[in-house]
């Protein structure tokens, strides 16, 4: 008899040749790098899984037609800036001045006063340092904080992703700025790679602390199922004839 288990969404689904090669520039990298401890592969490929959409976003184009298409975050932030435009006597701004506007739109929702993306008001900046790569950079103090960790690690000698931040749409480029991120970035004093060493921290404790990204509850626990999958399928391909193959893991056996 076959036993059937319930298996979510992206355990079932094949990944697309532009998916793969996401997947393939992450991998490249990790093996350039002195580090062999696979639970943090398997958390990196889970937490960037999850934060670009199994591999399918790799910027934000803010091309959005109808109330309905925008992302809550998007809403709450047009919501919040015009509350603020209202209690500062100025006219609020439309929706009919950012739907199918997509520069308007994310100059409004990532370039207003006091936004904490270090973009500066009415230069373009939203537009310019909206959120690209399979790591989401956002904003222009991301931007720089990736362009000075690239500087620091001797990589992508002579780009400058203030000058051209759509070079993160290249899977090999990208892949570089997320791992210089996890190994440098640092959350509360230490570095992802640090945390994710720690044998008292699990991977929706270190989540919990990666505050730049999606980190509620249900994000913890997306995110540990989908680094737990990942191991299983790095223990797989280390030790293919001492565990059962994903096969039967996932989906059940004779």
């Amino acid at each position: 008899m076959t036993i059937r288990r319930p298996v979510p969404p992206y355990r079932k689904s094949y990944l697309a040749y532009f998916q793969a090669e996401q997947v393939k520039a992450l991998l490249q990298e990790w093996d350039r790098i002195e580090e062999t401890d696979p639970r943090i592969l398997a958390y990196i490929l889970g937490a960037i899984s999850y934060d670009s959409a199994d591999f399918t976003r790799s910027s934000e184009d803010f091309s959005y037609s109808a109330v309905s298409q925008l992302p809550r975050k998007w809403r709450d932030r047009i919501e919040k800036n015009n509350a603020d435009l209202a209690a500062a006597n100025k006219p609020p701004v439309g929706l009919d001045a950012l739907l199918n506007h997509p520069k308007e739109l994310a100059n409004f929702v990532l370039g207003y006063e006091g936004n904490p993306f270090g973009n500066q008001v009415g230069t373009g900046d939203g537009w310019l340092f909206r959120p690209r790569g399979m790591y989401q950079l956002v904003g222009r103090e991301q931007y720089q904080e990736a362009r000075n960790q690239m500087q620091e690690i001797g990589e992508l000698a002579g780009l400058d992703l203030l000058t051209l931040p759509d070079a993160l749409r290249d899977a090999k480029i990208s892949a570089k700025v997320a791992f210089a991120h996890f190994r440098l970035h640092p959350y509360q004093n230490r570095t992802l790679f640090e945390l994710l060493k720690d044998p008292s921290k699990d991977w929706i404790a270190v989540r919990a602390l990666q505050t730049d990204m999606e980190h509620g509850p249900p994000d913890r626990e997306r995110v540990n199922a989908r680094s737990q999958m990942f191991l299983g399928c790095i223990e797989e391909a280390l030790h293919p004839t001492q565990l059962k193959t994903l096969q039967s893991k996932f989906y059940g056996s004779e």
